[in-house]
């Protein structure tokens, strides 16, 4: 397709056409396999950048100059390495090991290369122009944010819980909780997850609760979080109120970086504003929790790949993502039912173009589909409601934030995280 020369006919005037690939919007694991990487649990996890599980905990700077702490994988240092792999493979073959040795052998030799790298991309030097999905890397950071708070509800929940979510008593801060999930966050399914989770492994408390957040799920989060933190903070001193108005402050940089990394259309001044919450964001883990993948990737790579697609296109990380694409699915699968199976695509792609372009440019538009409905900004929020903080929280109209964005604890975080030195 790249190497042809196509010709359409528009207003009367033939038109030549040339299609360049340029974006790989996937998941990390759909990337490492196009680029030919071992998975995303190697010693070096990431497709952008030379990070390690050593380095993970430092604070640095990822970008392409050689003064930075991580830099992009090159294509011809990715060839180099599959060469010295294919070396390795064969002078492993003919020693009389099982295939699980084997190959703890070859996986070791690659991160003693300093790479995640095993065979030759799939998508050649295309991989060197992969940038972060948006769509996991926010539904991966909304769980990491949502189960810390889960897991401080039930430490502050103990020594008193019983083995079944059914006799846990409605004072406890576990139980107000869940009560919460389902009142105010509009999470009924995550609520059950949890609730099903806990009957299952009361007794061990040995298994981490695990749930894939969707996007529904994440914008719902995001919008309503502080409902979950104040809930859990009222009547608590101490370091648990500390570790709650963290959470807070950390919940609000994701809230607000994740409303404009998934922006197909930002400005340059929207870009710096990410590149500062994204910071903020990372730094706060590295300072009072734990940095993963997750954080990381967010915290370095997110600002520098929207930087990146901005001076390219002019347009946002939301370009790359894959947001909308089970909808998408949906709609064609509809299409399908009233085509003929001979000519059934061309018929698709009619349905799709009366529906799209067509209708719409006529003013026949559905009122229900809106872009506001997708935005990570709570309504309250984007309205300026006087009974609300920016942060979502109800306040008094008489002040301009609520109890939390007002503390002293958070100038004390604050404060913290610009000079990388805790100071609670």
């Amino acid at each position: 397709i790249k190497s042809s020369t196509y010709f359409i006919q528009a207003k009367g005037e033939s038109i030549e056409v040339k299609f360049v690939f340029s974006e790989l919007p996937n998941d990390m694991k759909m990337l490492a396999f196009l680029a030919g990487e071992l998975t995303n649990s190697a010693t070096y996890f990431s497709t952008f950048a030379d990070v390690d599980q050593g380095s993970l905990s430092k604070m640095g700077t990822f970008s392409c100059s050689p003064s930075d702490t991580w830099r992009p994988w090159k294509y011809v240092d990715r060839i180099r390495v599959v060469k010295a792999v294919e070396k390795h493979k064969k002078k492993t073959e003919s020693k009389k090991v099982s295939e699980k040795t084997k190959r703890s052998n070859v996986t070791s030799f690659i991160a003693k290369q300093k790479s995640r790298q095993e065979f030759v991309p799939l998508v050649a030097e295309l991989v060197d122009r992969a940038h972060v999905e948006p769509l996991h890397l926010k539904n991966n950071a909304c769980a990491l944010a949502h189960r810390y708070l889960l897991n401080q509800a039930i430490e502050m929940s103990k020594p008193n819980l019983p083995t079944s979510f059914s006799q846990v008593l409605p004072e406890t801060p576990f139980y107000k909780f869940i009560d919460t999930l389902r009142s105010k966050c509009n999470l009924n399914r995550l609520a059950k997850r949890i609730i099903r989770w806990y009957d299952d492994n009361a007794t061990t408390d040995t298994k981490t609760f695990n749930y894939r957040f969707t996007g529904k799920d994440s914008r719902m989060f995001l919008h309503n979080f502080m409902f979950l933190i104040d809930v859990l903070e009222k009547g608590v001193s101490g370091k648990t109120s500390e570790l709650l108005h963290i959470h807070a402050y950390l919940c609000l940089c994701l809230r607000n970086a994740v409303s404009l990394f998934t922006r197909v259309h930002i400005t340059d001044e929207q870009v710096l504003d990410l590149k500062q919450h994204c910071t903020n964001f990372h730094r706060g883990y590295w300072l009072f929790f734990k940095v993963n993948p997750t954080v990381w990737t967010l915290g370095c790579v997110v600002p520098v790949h929207t930087k990146e697609m901005k001076g390219m296109y002019g347009l946002g990380l939301g370009l790359n993502s894959m947001e909308g694409r089970k909808a998408k699915h949906i709609a064609i699968s509809k299409y399908c039912h009233n085509t003929a199976y001979a000519h059934r695509w061309e018929q698709v792609f009619h349905h799709e173009y009366i529906a799209l372009i067509w209708l719409p440019t006529r003013g026949y538009t559905n009122s229900s589909s809106t872009g506001s409905s997708l935005s990570y900004l709570p309504k309250r929020v984007r309205s300026k409601d006087p009974d609300y903080c920016v942060c979502g929280l109800e306040k008094e109209k008489t002040v301009d934030c609520c109890r939390f964005c007002c503390h002293e604890l958070r100038d004390k975080v604050k404060k913290s995280i610009d000079k990388c030195k805790s100071l609670l």
